[in-house]
């Protein structure tokens, strides 16, 4: 059964949206968000643990204004506050003993963001790996230390390869088979020994494989009615439906094996149409995002007809703040299907160009910090076509990237792995990023104490005194007109000038090649009467200016 949506988005007038409404099974563990703490509240089956110590974790709303703010925050946020006295073991986290275990195979990484104060203290992340025996805890325990080096919010993404097989502790029975990650039990901060107040958020798990088609095609609405999970699109005497099927063509997609659920898509366009993925959250009535910004690219399989159709593949990324439809921007890519049999592809982000389809939507690059959804489609088939796809997934760069500060820079390529700085500025093209260097403009003069940040300059003049250096004072001599306009650029503080910038005293030195003293004069009253003459003295100072010329010793000859 399908419904019709017709009106939804700007770009297409007569486009008709179709939503497939199959049945709804999200697999264990399907959420990249395991805790958010909005609310604020802890998330089921939350647990704090601790022997003699003391360990208080309570979730709290931080406004956009407060200084827990996390950065880039619009809104209220729920965050978690800890506040622990530990002297022998304590910590928190959240167990999966009621919902039964996790399936976290197809993620990449374990991430949070977390607030510390730079105390330099280490905390360790474990993860409860499978059991022996599945009614009692007997999980193997996986761990990875990290360190309080900063204060203020980080972003902390630890990739499973790097957690390793707890040697402080294990339950009795607990399995010796490797970190499979198929049967999770529990997660959780053991915090070090001291005393402190720290601060979590956005508890997840970096994604990898973004849909694998095993687990239906979720649909809904969210509560603007803007469709979200899976929906088709189509344009003038087009149509497309989509189903997922467990009898995909031979052979065997490859590195996926048997049974395998894929999608079909059957679709005969003549002017537009597609399907489109918009991020849905497990209660299917509000359109989420997802953080893509340490991942390189896109990748797919799709089974070919060696056609020549010419397919896209759109990502939707970013929407303005407080909206209600579908302004998402587009980035697009577009391939052809000039093969047989199924292929998989790989797009690096970078190979994406901006689609404008005149839905208001905002104009400010792809930061892949928010992305929406996906979508697949082709502007023409030429007949009916059957197309297979499976495993849309991101893909890293072989390496695992940890973004500490989760500025959508890798920590391996980052000049400040620990401060915010998309922009990578390097002023002084030292290797390390103007957020972090201690002297920016590489001059031997440290930020904090330098007049002139961005510009070398060890010698910290400062002509006028206003504390910012001549090297980057747009007007040294503070006489109102900028340097770049001004005929005299070291004019007497507090001087009368013209519009050139030069005051009488510029115009006509004292120190200069006179013929004479009554030559000196002379000048001194023809410009004094230029000032008058444009009202930048009166009567009286032009007098007072000439008498102290008459009585200098100016351009009298020794």
């Amino acid at each position: 059964m399908t419904k019709s949506i017709t009106n939804y988005l700007a770009t297409s007038i007569f486009l008709i949206i179709t939503l497939i409404l199959l049945p709804t099974a999200p697999a264990i563990g399907a959420a990249d968000t395991l805790a958010d703490f909005e609310g604020p509240a802890v998330p089921q089956e939350f647990f704090v643990f601790s022997g003699s110590s003391t360990v208080n974790a309570t979730a709290l709303n931080v406004g956009d204004t407060d200084p827990l703010a996390r950065p880039g925050q619009t809104g209220v946020n729920g965050v978690l506050q800890v506040t622990y006295n530990v002297f022998d073991f304590g910590g928190f986290g959240q167990a999966f003993q009621t919902v039964g275990p996790q399936d976290w195979s197809n993620y990449k990484s374990f991430d949070f963001w977390f607030y510390g104060n730079g105390s330099g203290l280490t905390y360790q992340a474990e993860i409860s790996d499978n059991r022996s025996d599945p009614n009692e805890d007997t999980s193997e325990r996986f761990d990875y230390q990290f360190t309080d080096t900063i204060p203020g919010w980080q972003y902390i993404s630890i990739p499973f390869e790097d957690f390793t097989r707890a040697t402080d502790f294990q339950p009795s029975g607990a399995p010796d088979d490797g970190f499979t990650l198929t049967e999770i039990w529990a997660w959780a901060i053991v915090l070090p020994n001291g005393i402190n107040t720290v601060y979590f958020d956005d508890v997840a798990l970096g994604l990898l494989v973004i849909d694998d088609f095993e687990s239906g095609l979720p649909s809904g609405f969210d509560g603007n009615g803007v469709p979200i999970g899976f929906f088709t699109f189509q344009g003038a005497v087009s149509s497309i439906a989509i189903t997922d099927t467990s009898t995909p063509p031979a052979p065997v997609l490859p590195a996926v094996g048997e049974p395998n659920n894929v999608l079909q898509i059957d679709v005969n366009a003549e002017s537009f149409a597609g399907f489109i993925h918009n991020f849905e959250n497990d209660a299917l009535d509000a359109w989420v995002s997802q953080v893509w910004s340490t991942y390189e690219g896109f990748s797919f399989w799709i089974y070919g007809n060696n056609s020549g159709t010419e397919l896209f593949i759109d990502l939707l990324e970013n929407r303005s703040p407080g909206s209600t439809t579908d302004d998402a921007e587009r980035w697009t890519v577009s391939f052809v299907d000039d093969f047989s049999g199924w292929q998989k592809f790989e797009f690096a982000f970078d190979d994406f160009v901006r689609k404008e389809i005149g839905n208001g939507a905002p104009n400010d690059g792809l930061s892949l910090t928010t992305v929406y959804g996906w979508a697949f489609g082709t502007l023409g088939t030429s007949g009916p076509r059957t197309y297979y796809f499976d495993n849309a997934a991101l893909l890293t760069d072989g390496e695992s990237c940890s973004d500490q500060d989760a500025d959508g820079i890798c920590d391996i390529d980052d000049n400040c792995d620990l401060a915010i700085n998309p922009d990578q500025a390097d002023v002084d093209n030292d290797g390390i990023g103007d957020a972090c260097d201690t002297d920016n403009d590489n001059d031997g003069v440290a930020n904090d104490v330098d007049n002139c940040p961005l510009h070398p300059n060890p010698e910290q003049d400062d002509f006028d005194s206003d504390g910012e250096g001549d090297a980057c004072d747009p007007d040294d001599d503070a006489d109102g007109i900028l340097d770049s306009l001004d005929a005299c650029l070291a004019t007497a503080i507090g001087s009368v000038v013209n519009g050139d910038g030069c005051s009488i005293d510029d115009l006509c030195p004292c120190q200069n090649n006179w013929k004479n003293h009554g030559t000196y004069v002379k000048c001194v009253s023809l410009t004094a009467n230029e000032f008058l003459g444009l009202q930048l003295i009166g009567i009286a100072e032009r007098g007072e200016i000439v008498s102290q010329a008459a009585e200098s010793a100016c351009g009298q000859k020794k």
